[in-house]
C-alpha cells in the first residue's frame, strides 16, 4: 500500500536491482555517511534499517519508512547495495573510506526472540506463518502421532523445544534468515566493527558522528 502511494518506485531507477547473492544483496549502504550495515534478523535489524535510511539522502523516505523491509528488498531505493551497478558495488566494498559494521546477538537469546514473536504471539498471523511453516510442518510430519493430529496446528503450534531441536538439526544455509545462523549473514565482506546487542547506543552513536544527524533512540 505505501508503495502504491509512490508511483515513482516503478519508474527508473527504482524499480531496478543488481542480481546480487544473498548476504551481500542484503547489505544497506549510506554514501552519504559512508557507511555499511550488514542486517541481521532478530537483532534489532528493524530499528538500524530505519536508522540508515534516517542519515541517508532518499527520496520518500516515510513511505519506505513505514514498511522498510519490503519497500528496501522490492525497490531500488538506493540503501541497499543491490541498488547499485557492479562496477559502482565493487567501488563502495574496496573504499576504505567505508566504515563496515554489523550487531551480534548471543545466539539463545535470538532463538528465544524469534521464537516468541514468530511461533507464540503472532502465530495465527498469515505473514508469520510464510515463515514458520517450513518448521511446523516437520515437526508434525515426525511426532505427528505422537502429538495426535498428522496435519499441523498453527493455533497450537510448537514447544520451543521443539523448535530448537529442527533448528538445529537442518542445513543452517536453508533456513529463515530470523533463525539462520549470525556467521552466515557475515560473509562476503570484511567487517571493521563488530557490537554486541546490548552496544546499539554506541551503533547510533557512530551513525550520528558519521552523518553528523541526530538520531532517535531505542
Amino acid at each position: 500500500d505505501a508503495l502504491a502511494r509512490a508511483p515513482e518506485f516503478t519508474s527508473k531507477p527504482w524499480g531496478r536491482k543488481t542480481p546480487l547473492a544473498w548476504p551481500l544483496s542484503q547489505v544497506f549502504v549510506s554514501p552519504q555517511a559512508k557507511v555499511m550495515y550488514c542486517p541481521i534478523g532478530k537483532n534489532a535489524c528493524t530499528f538500524l534499517k530505519s536508522q540508515m535510511l534516517r542519515i541517508s539522502d532518499i527520496r520518500c523516505s516515510e513511505i519506505v519508512l513505514e514498511n522498510i523491509h519490503v519497500a528496501t528488498d522490492l525497490v531500488a531505493t538506493g540503501l541497499q547495495l543491490s541498488d547499485y551497478p557492479p562496477e559502482a558495488i565493487d567501488a563502495m566494498i574496496a573504499d576504505p573510506a567505508y566504515l563496515k559494521f554489523a550487531v551480534l546477538r548471543d545466539p539463545f537469546e535470538r532463538l528465544l526472540s524469534a521464537y516468541i514473536e514468530k511461533f507464540v504471539l503472532g502465530r495465527n498471523d498469515a505473514a508469520n506463518i510464510h515463515h514458520t511453516r517450513s518448521i511446523v510442518d516437520l515437526v508434525y510430519l515426525e511426532q505427528g502421532q505422537h502429538l495426535g493430529q498428522s496435519a499441523p496446528d498453527y493455533q497450537r503450534g510448537i514447544s520451543f523445544a521443539q523448535f530448537v531441536d529442527m533448528v538445529t538439526r537442518l542445513p543452517a544455509a536453508t533456513l529463515d534468515p530470523h533463525w539462520r545462523p549470525q556467521h552466515l549473514y557475515l560473509a562476503g565482506l570484511n567487517y571493521d566493527r563488530i557490537y554486541r546487542f546490548d552496544e546499539i547506543g554506541q551503533v547510533v552513536d557512530l551513525l550520528e558522528s558519521r552523518s553528523g544527524k541526530s538520531l532517535p533512540r531505542q
